[in-house]
């Protein structure tokens, strides 16, 4: 009965990491939306505002440097979850 019972409770492990884990996974899909809807709206400002303007300030310029590199690890992320978790 030893074996019986270190079974069940592995058992009963297991079901709980399993829960956890797909609850988990549920909730990716959903940042990966929201990031996808910020980074549309930082996208629409530097096209309306930023790269019409003459004059860009050092501020403005850092500011578009961050947008930059963001953008690149957002999209290199979302890569990483479409390739490991789809679609």
């Amino acid at each position: 009965m030893d074996a019986q019972g270190a079974l069940d409770s592995l058992l009963g492990r297991l079901t709980t990491v399993l829960v956890s884990e797909a609850q988990l996974l549920g909730g990716v899909r959903g940042d990966v939306e929201f990031i996808k809807d910020e980074m549309e709206s930082m996208n629409g400002l530097l096209l309306l505002h930023l790269t019409d303007a003459q004059y860009r300030d050092h501020q403005v310029r850092a500011w578009m440097k961050q947008v930059a590199g963001l953008t690149r690890d957002c999209g290199s992320n979302v890569e990483l979850y479409i390739h490991y978790v789809g679609c």
